[in-house]
Formats: C-alpha cells, structure tokens, sequence
C-alpha cells in the first residue's frame, strides 16, 4: 500500500467540498465537511452522553442510532445540495433533516454519508480539483 492512499485532505474535512457522482443518487451534488471533523464527533459524543445511559448500555436502537447520525450529520457536515428536485422545485438543504430521518428516501441518506464519508480522501480531491470544482 502505498503511502499517499492513507492520505486525507484535511482542510476538505473541516472545510467541506462539493461531492458528484454519488451512488445511486443521480446527478445530485453535496457540499459537505467530512465525517470526520472535529465538530461531529463533538456533537455526536455530546448526543450520546445525552441518551440515557440504560439504553447506552443496552445498545443503541436503530431509531435512535439514525437520530444521532442525522442530527449530527445536518448540524455538522452538510453545507449544501444541488439538484435535487420536488414536485414544486429545488428541495433546499433546511429540509435535509426530515427527509434524511425518513425512511423511505433511505437512498438519500446513505448518498450524503457517501458524500461526508469520501470528503478528504486525497483521489476524491484530486478528482474534484480535476472537475474545476474545488
């Protein structure tokens, strides 16, 4: 393995970039800070002191899990989106959380994870400064 591929770009993760051919999600675009900044693992720590600590022990419910990871995935990584239609236009990023918390656009969530998950990877910067979109 070769060093470079351990590499991330971590002004991109605290920063954000824009994120294109998301799998399974068309052409839409996400700007977003990665899963590893700093903020979300603070808030996701902060949200799990939160839970109460019978449950914590017992193992997080997948409800539950899902809150925490949108809550902090919306609150700590997502700037925007682009191309993502409604019935009655352009879908802003304000409704990210209600439509990530439903499960029938479980496409739409793992897309932006996708998204959060590959933003400092040095080949998916490299990519994006290619595209003129860094």
């Amino acid at each position: 393995m070769q060093l470079s591929e351990l590499k991330q770009n971590s002004r991109a993760v605290e920063e954000g970039a824009w994120i294109d051919d998301i799998p399974g999600c068309g052409d839409l675009r996400v700007k977003t800070r990665g899963l590893n900044n700093a903020d979300y693992r603070a808030a996701m720590e902060r949200k799990l002191k939160a839970v109460p600590r019978k449950e914590r022990r017992a193992g997080l419910g997948p409800q539950t899990e899902r809150r925490l990871q949108v809550e902090c995935l919306v609150e700590t990584c997502l700037q925007e989106w682009q191309n993502l239609q409604g019935a009655n236009g352009p879908i802003p990023i304000a409704e990210a959380k209600a439509l990530l918390l439903d499960p029938d656009y479980e496409p739409l969530f793992q897309g932006c994870v996708y998204a959060a998950a590959v933003v400092g990877d040095e080949a998916a910067a490299d990519q994006e400064i290619q595209r003129g979109n860094s």
